[in-house]
């Protein structure tokens, strides 16, 4: 990989664009095809050049721009592979940490797993501690995403219409917009 690449990537994490401009974030919400609401979260260099880029993709895809993040709720989440923990032990020890809020079990292609819901602001610390109580587990990832409020889901039906602009939409079909 060239050291430019990697100086450039080196810079984002710090906030700062590679011709040195401070990085701000974006936020914007549309309500897609079939009424699936989306909250779009961006980091740029410039403002304004992303909202347009934005609104283009959507608007070609049949979203509108509208106010969509009272459906949402910002949450942690965290996904282990407890390894030969078990579950009720991994459920005890995540609800004695602070900012833990649900955990879950899943089943994914993988294998099976365990989602743990927390306080945005306590993702880290509920990571680090859990890691501290339970060496065995193993962490998958940890983001913190907006999770859609339940009492406000949509069905999307496989093979419509609809499916298909919302993939269009999320996975990108559409040329990308300029990296920063």
């Amino acid at each position: 990989m060239p050291k430019e690449r990697i100086e450039s990537a080196v810079k984002r994490g710090q906030g700062i664009s590679p011709a040195g401009v401070a990085l701000e974030t974006l936020i914007m919400e549309c309500m897609g095809s079939g009424s699936a609401a989306l909250v779009i979260e961006c980091i740029t260099d410039n403002k304004l050049r992303t909202l347009q880029e934005i609104k283009t993709i959507i608007s070609k895809c049949g979203a509108t721009n509208t106010p969509t993040s009272y459906l949402f709720t910002k949450r942690g989440l965290i996904r282990i592979s407890p390894g030969k923990t078990d579950f009720d032990t991994i459920l005890e020890s995540s609800l004695e940490i602070n900012g833990t809020e649900d955990v879950e079990e899943f089943d994914d292609d993988d294998g099976k797993g365990v989602e743990i819901t927390t306080n945005p602001s306590r993702t880290s610390a509920v990571m680090d501690e859990l890691k501290a109580r339970l060496p065995d587990v193993q962490v998958l990832s940890s983001i913190i995403a907006w999770v859609p409020n339940e009492d406000t889901m949509v069905e999307i039906k496989e093979g419509s219409k609809t499916e298909e602009n919302l993939t269009k939409l999320i996975g990108g079909s559409l040329p990308s917009p300029r990296p920063v």
